[in-house]
């Protein structure tokens, strides 16, 4: 008998939603979505595998840093940033 939710799905559900909404915001930047969504996955994937952050987490401040204006390597830099804040001070990246 399962209790609670299923954790892997709500976290698929996260980061489809953060993803979602970052596909927009780079196509509204002016950005080519497949090659910067297929890097910017790649990056998420990174961070999670190094980092305690879900890569919907990751993905979330990265459209973040893109409705700032902030592009690729800069969007990733901030993404990056906010997580080392986040566990510096014990909050959360977000």
């Amino acid at each position: 008998m399962k209790v609670g939710p299923d954790l892997g799905a709500v976290a698929a559900d996260r980061e489809a939603a953060a993803a979602g909404v970052l596909t927009d915001t780079i196509e509204a930047n002016g950005e080519a979505v497949g090659p910067t969504m297929e890097k910017y996955k790649a990056f998420a994937v990174e961070m999670s595998n190094v980092t305690t952050v879900s890569k919907g987490t990751t993905l979330s401040l990265i459209q973040q840093a893109e409705g700032m204006g902030k592009t690729g390597d800069q969007a990733e830099r901030m993404a990056k940033e906010a997580i080392a804040f986040g566990a510096a001070t014990g909050r959360g990246a977000e």
